[in-house]
């Protein structure tokens, strides 16, 4: 049976084997201590490069705003970075995965009667998409979202892919958040000792 071999001249094994080491290498840089936002950088450039797409996000969702806020990306314009916002409802491809905590792929934005692309997408000639939910305990926190300017049969092994990082995301993301919910218990702890003080120092 011959060997497929893709534009860039990788066999399927070849890009197996590139998928699971950067898997592999974002697992490692999940258990560094590092800003969030880098992590996140690293990991939309990381997933860009393995599936050979023009651009990459992640976006979070924004509870008071009821909408979902790109955090981080690559391939985007200046100022779309932590600026643009896509809806929730289910006519928007990372609304639905964002409502159902399950995969959405779209296979030509500009023609599909399902969905609507955003003003962003349509501006930068998105064409196909995948969007993964990024879930934390049981919840859709985000979602991760990989676009490409032609047409592309995203396969199940691009999902499958995509499915891993999203969780490591996750692992990262719940981890900063109880960093910072320990951090704000020791802040809050420290000013109610400091007001104790003050207190019995007045009596």
């Amino acid at each position: 049976m011959p060997r497929r071999i893709n534009k860039a001249g990788y066999t399927e094994t070849d890009k197996l084997r590139r998928d699971q080491r950067i898997v592999i290498d974002l697992g490692l840089l999940a258990s560094q201590t590092m800003p969030l936002e880098q992590f996140l950088r690293h990991a939309v450039s990381q997933v860009a490069l393995a599936l050979e797409v023009s651009h990459s996000k992640i976006m979070r969702y924004r509870q008071e705003d009821g909408d979902l806020l790109l955090v981080a990306g690559i391939g985007w314009r200046k100022g779309v970075v932590g600026q643009a916002t896509f809806g929730i409802d289910m006519r928007s491809a990372p609304g639905r995965a964002f409502q159902t905590a399950e995969t959405v792929v779209v296979d030509d934005i500009r023609t599909s009667e399902e969905f609507r692309p955003s003003p962003s997408l349509l501006e930068h000639g998105i064409v196909s998409l995948v969007n993964v939910p990024i879930v934390i305990d049981n919840a859709a926190w985000g979602v991760l979202e990989v676009d490409h300017i032609e047409q592309r049969d995203f396969r199940e092994d691009t999902v499958d892919f995509l499915l891993a990082v999203s969780g490591l995301v996750a692992s990262v993301i719940q981890r900063h958040q109880s960093e910072e919910a320990h951090r704000n218990a020791l802040r809050a702890a420290a000013m109610e000792k400091q007001e104790r003080d003050l207190l019995l120092a007045e009596m």
